[in-house]
Formats: C-alpha cells, sequence, structure tokens
C-alpha cells in the first residue's frame, strides 16, 4: 500500500469534512451536504485501497477499523440527513465528528492487520464486520445525543441518538453470535472468559446503559443527552486501547 497516497487521502477527508462542518455551522446545509460528496468518497475509495490489498474487507487493527467507521458514517450523514427544517448542532455536529475520526485515522499507523488463515470464515469475518459496523453506529448515536443538548428541537437529535444507539446494539449483538459460533469451532465451547471476552460484555453493557436507567435519573433532557453522548467515544477508547496495544 502507497502509505503517501493514503496520508494525501486522509488529509484531503479531513479539510473537507471540516469544510463541510463550517458550512453546516453558518446555515448552508444543502452546500455541506453536497461537497460532503468529496470526503465520503475519499473514505469509500480508502477502504478500497485495504481491500485491493489486503484481498479482503477491513477487519481488525486502527487503519482497518477507523477506515470502514469513517466511511459508515460520512455514508450515514450523507444519506439520511436530519430534516431540513431542523437546524443547530444537529446540523453541524456530525460533521466535526467525522473529522475527529478522520484525525484519528492520520495519526493510526498506516499498516495492515496480518492475513490469517481464519479470516476466510464467514462467521470470523461477521464478528468483525458487525462490530466495526456497531462502533460506527454508536458514535452517530452519540453525535445526535449530544446535539440534543441545545438548539431547536433538541428532542429530535435524542430520538436519532437513540434509534442509531438501538441499531448499534442489535448489530453488536449479530456480531457477538458469529463470534460465539466462531469460538464454538476453534475452542469448541460459545464463551472463553479473557480480557477480550470481558472487553466484549462491558461494551454491551455500556450500549444497553440508557435505555435502562430509571426516567428520575434523565428526565432532564440535557442529562440524558449528556449520557448518551458518551457511549460511543467510550466505547471507541476500549476499542482503540485494545487495537492500538496489538499492533
Amino acid at each position: 500500500m502507497n502509505q503517501a497516497f493514503l496520508g494525501y487521502l486522509h488529509w484531503g477527508g479531513l479539510f473537507f469534512c471540516l469544510l463541510c462542518f463550517a458550512l453546516a455551522r453558518f446555515n448552508q446545509p444543502r452546500v455541506a451536504r453536497i461537497v460532503g460528496i468529496v470526503p465520503l468518497l475519499l473514505a469509500l475509495w480508502g477502504v478500497g485501497l485495504i481491500i485491493s490489498t489486503a484481498g479482503r474487507v477491513p477487519m481488525y487493527g486502527p487503519l482497518e477499523t477507523l477506515s470502514q467507521v469513517l466511511a459508515v458514517v460520512l455514508t450515514m450523514i450523507f444519506f439520511f440527513p436530519p430534516r431540513a427544517d431542523q437546524r443547530g448542532a444537529i446540523v453541524y455536529l456530525p460533521w466535526l465528528g467525522a473529522a475527529l475520526i478522520q484525525l484519528l485515522l492520520i495519526l493510526a499507523p498506516a499498516k495492515l492487520n496480518h492475513n490469517f488463515y481464519m479470516y476466510e470464515h464467514p462467521m470470523v469475518i461477521g464478528f468483525f464486520q458487525f462490530r466495526i459496523w456497531a462502533l460506527a453506529f454508536s458514535l452517530l448515536s452519540s453525535l445526535n445525543y449530544l446535539a440534543g443538548i441545545k438548539g431547536l428541537k433538541a428532542s429530535h437529535g435524542l430520538s436519532r441518538g437513540r434509534n442509531y444507539l438501538f441499531v448499534a446494539a442489535i448489530l453488536y449483538l449479530m456480531g457477538e453470535f458469529s463470534g460465539c459460533t466462531w469460538c464454538l469451532l476453534w475452542l469448541g465451547d460459545y464463551w472463553r472468559w479473557s480480557s477480550g471476552f470481558f472487553e466484549s460484555a462491558l461494551i454491551f453493557l455500556l450500549m444497553m446503559l440508557i435505555f435502562h436507567f430509571p426516567q428520575s435519573w434523565i428526565a432532564n433532557p440535557k442529562v440524558k443527552a449528556l449520557a448518551g453522548g458518551l457511549v460511543g467515544p467510550v466505547v471507541m477508547i476500549l476499542v482503540m486501547i485494545h487495537q492500538w496495544s496489538a499492533i
């Protein structure tokens, strides 16, 4: 993989994500969406480079994970924007979130994960792919929850945040089912307690936590928005610590 070319893609993506953020912030959401085609295409190009170089879809490691997370986030921002009558943080905050993911991608080592033989197994592919998609949707959820702290019709941000988090939890469970099946075929049992398995359980509990808070705890929309907004970043930190340490 040409690391210099990959760097151009990432820096270009960061520039256009920040440009989209500025346009949306200063009440030009339609123009931001048109310009947003560029970072989306650059993100998809980056994923395509990984596939063409590794001969498989992104699976594991900061470069592979963040590349696909960015592509998913930008796809959802572009194809599922807020309603035309929405204003405030729900319009511009997702672009800022995409820019931060792009910045992490720039800081990540431009290194692909090793091609293990097991990567060809459909359950292994499902395990990694569903987890990447779940991470992307948890970040989308947090961006929308945080947009609900202020701005007009903040409840719309809370509603979108809840829906994205629900999808993230479903995707994560699908990944865990694939992983448990893989574990059964590999180790002879559905579950083995280890730091990795414990982290998996912790991430799912974290995703589910806000759905089980007593109503009195989240009666204040700002408290609910802040609680929901923390889920995606905390999941991202847990995942990146684990993957960065494995490089």
